[in-house]
């Protein structure tokens, strides 16, 4: 009798974490770009993207020196962000052009995204973060100039992946350890995710060497409510 009464309280917990389970909505064949076994060669796939781009001009020495910062999500993605999805943000910038005596460089290219709610509980949650650093390179970064943009794709793990996220929104000293669906975020006020970056650029005039930084945050909005 205990024997049956054990399998039926753990079939009754299986039915019931089930119902509450939520579909990913997600394929193998959706998320990925060729399965081994399959076929032994396949092209590689362009993806669909949304994208924005933002003008910005950094003064030096009372030189203008245009930029432009792009930022790109699948198409998917665009107002139906997923803090559940593993996804792709493409940063590029660019500069439009650059007087003969001036060399650009990107030092360091730091991003991340974050929850943005109206619960002080979820509020700036990270989802996850980039930091590239080319300090160690010869000339201290990597060269961008008129014919030659900057771009470096920024893969956003899901926030499951992220323990710490997961603990801040479960509850410190909770023995909560359920991973997060996008509906327990709706739940508690999330409108959508904060694209946040920080350029720091060198120009480079002869010798010196000044530093640069262009900042950008970007909205990545949820659907309409389900």
């Amino acid at each position: 009798m205990k024997k049956f009464m054990a399998i039926f309280a753990a079939l009754v917990m299986a039915i019931i974490l089930a119902a509450c389970d939520e579909d990913s909505n997600v394929t193998l064949n959706s998320e990925t770009d060729a399965q081994i076994g399959k076929k032994a060669a396949v092209e590689a796939k362009t993806p669909i993207t949304k994208r924005i781009t933002i003008a910005h001009v950094i003064d030096f020495d009372g030189v203008k020196i245009p930029l432009t910062t792009t930022y790109a999500i699948d198409k998917s993605l665009a107002n139906n962000w997923r803090f559940t999805y593993q996804s792709m943000v493409d940063l590029k910038l660019g500069v439009a052009s650059l007087p003969d005596n001036l060399q650009l460089v990107v030092n360091n290219v730091y991003a991340n995204v974050s929850l943005v709610s109206t619960k002080m509980s979820t509020n700036g949650v990270r989802q996850d973060s980039l930091n590239q650093n080319y300090s160690t390179l010869p000339q201290g970064g990597v060269s961008i100039n008129a014919a030659s943009d900057y771009e470096i794709p920024f893969q956003v793990e899901g926030i499951n992946q992220n323990e710490t996220s997961m603990t801040v929104i479960n509850g410190y000293g909770s023995a909560n350890t359920s991973r997060v669906t996008e509906s327990d975020l709706r739940g508690r006020g999330v409108q959508g995710g904060k694209l946040n970056v920080v350029w720091t650029l060198l120009v480079k005039a002869g010798d010196r060497h000044f530093v640069k930084t262009v900042t950008d945050r970007i909205g990545l909005p949820y659907a309409a409510k389900e």
